[in-house]
């Protein structure tokens, strides 16, 4: 209970941070419009940080239950060696995709207003097809957590996945619906 309050705390103080950063209206980048440079600068150090204490409560939480096995490594090694920086954005990143979409099912339900059959079926298809996105989405994180695609994690941003290709998941709505799993 303590780390979750000392994690939402400090991620708590990084989004003001980012915000003031953000304000500020500094050019991050020569050559780069000073706002937008400023507000990308500030998402990505929000991003790193919150990556960060995520990892470390993690890892705090795995020394913490089995301390004999992590040999007295530190929280910050005990990180480091898992790779859990990467997982956490990894995770992140799947949040971020999941949540964007279902905000756009509810804003598409909610304000949609199907007021004829024509557009009832317009509204249906449309779900259907953000169904699909989220199972691409959850397909997308099977396939990094089993080391078969690419990590998109290591691009910066929690969006970067989107970049890669398909869905902000990093994969095509469906795509993992008929992948075989790797035998080990």
């Amino acid at each position: 209970a303590v780390t979750a309050t000392r994690t939402a705390t400090a991620a708590t103080g990084i989004r003001r941070e980012a915000a003031a950063m953000a304000m500020r209206r500094e050019p991050a980048v020569e050559g780069e419009v000073g706002g937008a440079a400023a507000a990308a600068a500030a998402r990505r150090a929000e991003e790193d940080a919150l990556s960060e204490a995520t990892a470390t409560s993690l890892a705090e939480r795995l020394l913490q239950c089995e301390p004999v096995r992590w040999g007295g490594a530190t929280a910050a090694e005990l990180a480091a060696r898992l790779g859990l920086v990467g997982a956490a954005r990894r995770v992140l990143q799947h949040y971020e995709a999941v949540l964007a979409e279902q905000t756009r099912m509810y804003l598409r339900s909610a304000y949609g207003g199907a007021k004829s059959e024509a557009s009832l079926r317009a509204l249906t298809n449309s779900l259907m097809d953000s169904m699909e996105a989220l199972d691409g989405h959850s397909a997308a994180l099977q396939r990094w957590a089993a080391c078969e695609e690419e990590a998109a994690a290591t691009k910066t941003g929690f969006g970067a996945a989107k970049a890669a290709g398909g869905g902000m998941g990093g994969g095509k709505a469906g795509a993992g619906k008929k992948a075989k799993r790797k035998k080990r």
